[in-house]
C-alpha cells in the first residue's frame, strides 16, 4: 500500500466527467520485422509475463475515509489483465486519420475507478499491415518521466529481448475502511509537516518577486487567472477530437541552431502559430492579445519512486499567438522561455 502525493491525489479530484486526467501513450508496431510473426495472443501474453516489472498496473485507489488523507494505492485482489488489454480493429481504410478517429472515441470515456486506472488497446488493420498500441494511463499514476521509465522496463529495442519471470502475484489483501481511517489519521502529521512548509515557502517567494516586479515597473508573472476569454478557454463538452502527426526533429534543431534559441522556444513559436489560426477560424481576432501556456518542468525524484507519483512542476509563459511574423513570434517566444525560467528559480 503506497499513499499519493498531493499532486497524485490533485489529478483524482480534480477529475470530472467532462475533464479527464488520463494521457494517451501510443506505439505504432511493424509486425513484417518479427520472424515469428505477430498474434494478438503472443502480445497478450507478453504483456502478461511482464507486469510485474511495473507494479502498479496492477494498483486500484482506496479512498481514505472522511477524506482525512490522499488516497492510497492497493492491490486490486479481482485483477483481470483480458479486462485492461483489448483487441480492436481499427476502421477502414485504416489510416492514420482513421486511427486518431478510434483514439478519439476510447479517450472520452472516464477510467472506471473500481479497477486500476488504465487500459491498452491493442489496434489492428492499420495501413501496411501496422498494429498501434494505445494505452490509456491516469495521470495520478505517474507524470511523463516516469512514465517513460517505466517503458523502457517493459520494452528494450533490442529483438527477442525477454526479462526474468517474476514471481506468482499474490495480491495482499484489501484494507477495511477502519484501518485505512487509522492508517489516513497516523500518516497525516507526516503528510501535514512535509507538505505545508514548502507551500508557505512557495507563497512567500512568490509574493516577493511579485513586489519586487512591481518596483521596477514591470508587469507582473503570467498566471491562469490573467488568461482573457477565448474561444478555446471555456467548458469542455463530454465528447473529444484527437488529432496528431509527426514532424522531423531535425527541423526542429536546425531552427534552433539557426536563430540561436533552444528547440522548445521553436516548439512554443509553432504551437502559438497554430492557434493563432485556430482562433481565427474560430472568428475571433489573435490580434488583440496573447495567450497564456502552462509548462511543466521535471521535478527531482526520491529514491525508489523512479516509475511512480508526480513530481513535476509547472509555470507559466506569454504565448505569443497575436504576432502575425514568425521570426518575431520566435524571438518573443523566446524571450518568454527565459523570463519562466527565471520566475521558475526565483520561486522554487
Amino acid at each position: 500500500m503506497i499513499r499519493m502525493g498531493g499532486t497524485d491525489a490533485m489529478m483524482l479530484s480534480y477529475e470530472t466527467a467532462s475533464a479527464y486526467m488520463h494521457t494517451f501513450k501510443v506505439a505504432i508496431l511493424d509486425p513484417s520485422t518479427d520472424p515469428e510473426g505477430w498474434s494478438f495472443k503472443k502480445f497478450h501474453d507478453d504483456f502478461a509475463s511482464r507486469l510485474h516489472l511495473v507494479p502498479m498496473f496492477r494498483w486500484k485507489y482506496a479512498p481514505s475515509p472522511l477524506g482525512i488523507n490522499h488516497p492510497m494505492w492497493v492491490d486490486d485482489p479481482n485483477f483481470n489483465i483480458d479486462y485492461h488489454v483489448r483487441r480492436v480493429a481499427c476502421p477502414s481504410p485504416g489510416d492514420h486519420r482513421a486511427l486518431c478517429e478510434f483514439m478519439s472515441s476510447v479517450y472520452a470515456y472516464q477510467l472506471d475507478r473500481s479497477r486500476p486506472l488504465w487500459m491498452s488497446w491493442v489496434v489492428e488493420g492499420l495501413e501496411g499491415g501496422k498494429v498501434a498500441i494505445v494505452l490509456l494511463l491516469h495521470h495520478a499514476y505517474v507524470d511523463g518521466v516516469g512514465a517513460a521509465f517505466n517503458l523502457q522496463k517493459l520494452y528494450r529495442t533490442e529483438p527477442g529481448w525477454k526479462p526474468e519471470t517474476g514471481p506468482p502475484w499474490q495480491p495482499r489483501p484489501w484494507p477495511s475502511w477502519l484501518k485505512r481511517l487509522w492508517w489516513g489519521t497516523r500518516d497525516l502529521p507526516k503528510v501535514l509537516g512535509k507538505n505545508l512548509p514548502r507551500v508557505v515557502t512557495g507563497l512567500r517567494k512568490k509574493k516577493a518577486l511579485d513586489e519586487s516586479l512591481a518596483a521596477q515597473g514591470r508587469p507582473p508573472h503570467p498566471s491562469m487567472s490573467m488568461m482573457r476569454r477565448t474561444p478555446l478557454n471555456v467548458s469542455l463538452s463530454y465528447g473529444r477530437t484527437f488529432v496528431c502527426d509527426s514532424l522531423p526533429l531535425d527541423h526542429f534543431k536546425r531552427a534552433s541552431k539557426g536563430f540561436g534559441v533552444t528547440i522548445n522556444d521553436v516548439f512554443l513559436c509553432c504551437a502559438a502559430g497554430v492557434l493563432r489560426r485556430l482562433l481565427r477560424d474560430k472568428h475571433y481576432d489573435p490580434d488583440q492579445h496573447p495567450l497564456i501556456a502552462g509548462t511543466p518542468f521535471a521535478g527531482p525524484r526520491p529514491e525508489g519512486w523512479q516509475g511512480l507519483g508526480n513530481f513535476a512542476t509547472a509555470d507559466y509563459c506569454w504565448l505569443h499567438s497575436e504576432i502575425e511574423d514568425p521570426v518575431k513570434r520566435l524571438m518573443a517566444s523566446h524571450q518568454a522561455a527565459v523570463e519562466m525560467k527565471e520566475h521558475m528559480k526565483a520561486t522554487v
